[in-house]
């Protein structure tokens, strides 16, 4: 259909089609990682205090850290498995300083 002499649905679909290669691209190049191995650089230690995490953390400050974890990770490209293991040893890696401290 051509509307004033320029025709939309081709550059309409000249633009989907660009949105489509890109994200064909982007999910060749996604991968999968296991949020221990994503966070190695940091420790357990590291990790909560990067995301705001202490002794005293309740339930939902470790889901709002998860959710930062992948947040973080998916700007990269990066799906991650198994934040909750993840959360679980970085809360026994604090009680252990706790007690270490005490």
């Amino acid at each position: 259909m051509d509307w004033g002499g320029s025709d939309y649905a081709s550059e309409a679909g000249a633009e989907i089609e660009k949105l489509l290669h890109a994200a064909q691209r982007w999910d060749q190049e996604r991968q999968v990682w296991d949020a221990d191995d994503w966070l190695f650089e940091l420790g357990y230690l590291g990790a909560a205090k990067d995301y705001g995490l202490g002794i005293d953390s309740n339930e939902a400050a470790y889901k709002a850290a998860g959710k930062k974890i992948e947040a973080d990770a998916l700007r990269y490209g990066v799906f991650l498995v198994n934040v909750d293991a993840l959360l679980h040893r970085i809360r026994q890696a604090l009680q252990i300083e706790a007690k270490e401290d005490a």
